[in-house]
């Protein structure tokens, strides 16, 4: 079936090993929007980390962003469907820190991420996704409202003991990895998945039309839900069992590649729409 839309993760798949995007992907994707596509991206990262990329590669559909937490259209800055953490998660962050002290946390609340507290893991983070992070000493100081997602970052070899112990505290939220220091609570029916779904239905397409890439365990219910699921040849293992086609790594041109096997056969639109 002809793909209408394709939706590429950033860190690990669009991304680069710099965290460029690079010239073959970005004249692909120009090419397959000219073409009558859409491309969009679905990340883990908010608004004030994407926006920078937005201007060197062409998006022309909503971004799924925080995981599937929220769905933006950035031309006119809507937000188009958002769900967040219950009550109990600033409980749970309080929780973790007690039992997990090396652990670092980064909540996301009101557009603005919060280290609590800030530390050099922190700062690398800061880094890595092109955003700073507000210090927090208390949570009582945090304006009020809901919590949009909670990021841990600790060693990865305390990592599965930490999703072990939040998955008992038995809270209605889901926990996603999303790098091997990276373990992510997000609210209950928000992954990538859910905002490929929804995104879909807003844009009046079948999931059959969708194609989707990605690297991470993050990415894993996306690819899976998508009618063209592919994984990167960087991806964890579990994403590539599920994937429908494996993609050269993410510095070779991962989306260029995908882009180029549709076009390959036929599953492109033939002319602007």
């Amino acid at each position: 079936m002809e793909i209408r839309l394709l939706v590429s993760d950033m860190d690990g798949t669009l991304l680069d090993e710099q965290g460029r995007i690079s010239e073959e992907n970005r004249e692909a994707i120009a090419w397959f929007c000219r073409q009558g596509g859409r491309f969009t991206l679905a990340t883990g990262r908010m608004e004030a980390s994407v926006a920078p990329y937005l201007e060197r590669v062409e998006v022309n559909a909503p971004l799924i962003l925080y995981n599937g937490a929220r769905i933006v259209d950035m031309r006119t800055r809507t937000v188009l469907w958002e769900a967040f953490l219950p009550p109990e998660a600033y409980e749970l962050v309080e929780a973790v820190r007690a039992a997990f002290p090396g652990v670092n946390t980064v909540l996301y609340h009101s557009g603005v991420a919060y280290a609590y507290p800030y530390t050099a893991r922190v700062a690398a983070h800061e880094r890595k996704d092109g955003v700073a992070c507000a210090p927090l000493d208390r949570l009582a100081d945090l304006p009020p409202g809901p919590l949009t997602k909670v990021l841990w970052i600790i060693a990865p070899e305390h990592l599965e003991a930490l999703r072990r112990w939040v998955e008992a505290q038995g809270l209605d939220v889901q926990f996603v990895q999303s790098d091997v220091d990276y373990l992510e609570c997000i609210p209950q029916g928000a992954t990538k998945g859910d905002g490929l779904a929804r995104l879909a239905e807003l844009l009046d397409l079948p999931l059959s039309a969708v194609a989707a890439i990605g690297d991470n365990l993050n990415d894993y219910e996306m690819i899976r839900r998508a009618g063209f699921g592919v994984a990167v040849a960087n991806a964890h293992p579990k994403l590539k069992e599920a994937a429908d086609w494996i993609s050269p790594p993410h510095g070779e041109h991962a989306v260029a590649a995908c882009i180029a096997k549709l076009r390959r056969e036929g599953r492109v639109p033939l002319a602007p729409r």
